[in-house]
């Protein structure tokens, strides 16, 4: 039994979960050109990596709910439409799956805060999901905060070696 149990364990590290902050849908959907082509440049490295089946690409509910909320607001009505189906290709192309919060990114999203009071509410509950998520390996997110926290790399490297991640996060702007 101990063999199939490690067994078992040597399966779930293979998979990778890519995890995509807000930015980089709203660069490709409604940023300026420059935006728009570096944005499309890490999504066309996303669709290379997808090819592997052990790589997942996860999107928090709450990205979901940023990007319609700003389609909302920034896009006129007449081109919303057309907006939310690019945004929709976008999400089948990276066969991507929505991922709702579980009760323990809550709690960590909570400890977040208290430990680096700079990360706003939002950033800490989808930081919180990757960090939870024992497969995921990189967070795509463009906030300096987040991206130069020490105490952020510190708690990554707490949950890690409290078995509770499979491998390192790594919490970065490019792919």
């Amino acid at each position: 039994m101990k063999n199939k149990g490690k067994k078992d364990k040597e399966i779930s590290t293979e998979l990778q979960h890519i995890y995509i902050d807000t930015c980089y849908f709203h660069a490709y959907l409604m940023g300026d050109r420059d935006e728009k082509e570096t944005s499309n440049q890490i999504f066309q490295k996303i669709f290379k990596c997808i090819k592997n089946p052990n790589i997942k690409v996860i999107i928090p509910f709450i990205v979901v709910g940023e990007v319609i909320n700003n389609i909302n607001r920034k896009i006129p009505d007449k081109d919303k439409t057309d907006v939310v189906m690019k945004f929709w290709g976008l999400i089948k192309n990276l066969k991507a799956d929505f991922a709702p919060p579980r009760s323990e990114c809550f709690k960590l999203a909570n400890k977040i805060i208290k430990i680096d009071d700079r990360i706003e509410t939002v950033d800490s509950e989808i930081l919180s999901q990757a960090l939870c998520d024992p497969d995921s390996s990189h967070l795509l997110c463009s906030d300096t905060k987040v991206l130069h926290s020490n105490k952020i790399k510190d708690l990554e490297k707490t949950i890690r070696k409290n078995n509770k991640r499979n491998r390192k996060l790594y919490i970065t702007d490019e792919f």
